[in-house]
C-alpha cells in the first residue's frame, strides 16, 4: 500500500487546517462552474 503524504495549509480567513489537495480541488471547481456558466449564458441569449 502506498502512503499518500498531505500537505497541510491554514486558511487565512478562517484559520481552518486543510490540504493541499482540497484547495486544488476548489480552485478547480470554481473554474469549471464559472466556465460552464459562461457557456450556458451564451447559449441561452443565442435561444
Amino acid at each position: 500500500m502506498v502512503k499518500k503524504m498531505l500537505t497541510k495549509v491554514t486558511c487565512p480567513h478562517c484559520n481552518k487546517s486543510i490540504t493541499l489537495d482540497e484547495v486544488f480541488a476548489h480552485s478547480l471547481k470554481d473554474k469549471m462552474d464559472k466556465e460552464y456558466e459562461n457557456k450556458y449564458n451564451l447559449e441561452v441569449k443565442k435561444n
